[in-house]
């Protein structure tokens, strides 16, 4: 048997875990909303730090509740997982539908006085060597932590309390609320009613993960394709 002091100390702990990893992610955005975005280093920086700091918020969140973490988060296996011909077409589909967003949004002016027109200028310049940490900064670490966050808790815990409409309105509407840029926004929004439902149909953000992932990479290696062109 474990002393009195050591079980109780266990416990505190465990009933303050929600507002360390709470106050680790405050912390941790703040420090991503005062890094410098001038160049492709303070961009990067700015979004290790941003994404981090969400994938702690969504830890929070996820500890708040008496279900298992890995639940709250939605990484439980899928109910209906997709098979590889499945994936494939859920990644294309994805791509095609933020291709189209793009187009829109070029063609409508939206775009002129959006932060992605002075980002995709500045993933033209990426050194070879620097490749790989802007697909982590830029793509995996935002694919994993919004996933978690949006898809994973929001969609899970507003779902249980709304159904799965409600739930998949409002997490799509604060995902695009949190990019704080119009055009960025509107586009998110619709990605992440098509990101929802991959959630709610497989029961599992896997899917998801791997589709916004596929999607923010293309978007890194585009430019570079293109300068090259």
């Amino acid at each position: 048997m474990y002393p009195d002091n050591v079980v109780k100390g266990s416990t505190s702990y465990r009933a303050r875990a929600p507002e360390v990893w709470l106050a680790a992610g405050i912390a941790l955005i703040c420090a991503g909303a005062l890094t410098g975005m001038g160049s492709l280093k303070g961009i990067a920086l700015s979004m290790l730090f941003t994404q981090a700091g969400l994938l702690c918020i969504a830890c929070a969140g996820a500890n708040w509740s008496d279900e298992p973490v890995k639940s709250g988060l939605g990484l439980d296996s899928p109910v209906r997982p997709l098979s590889l011909k499945g994936a494939i077409i859920a990644v294309i589909s994805l791509l095609w539908l933020s291709f189209s967003l793009n187009f829109f949004l070029e063609f409508s002016g939206m775009r002129e006085n959006s932060a992605l027109v002075e980002l995709e200028k500045q993933l033209t310049h990426i050194k070879k060597q620097e490749l790989v940490w802007m697909l982590v900064c830029l793509a995996l670490l935002p694919a994993l932590a919004e996933e978690l966050l949006f898809r994973g808790l929001l969609l899970g815990r507003l779902k249980a309390r709304w159904g799965p409409n409600v739930a998949l309105t409002l997490s799509s509407l604060l995902f695009g609320a949190a990019h704080l840029d119009l055009a960025q926004g509107l586009a998110a929004t619709v990605l992440g009613v098509f990101l929802g439902g991959l959630r709610l149909r497989t029961g599992s953000v896997h899917a998801s993960i791997l589709c916004h992932a596929s999607n923010n990479g293309i978007a890194v290696l585009l430019p570079q394709l293109v300068e090259l062109g």
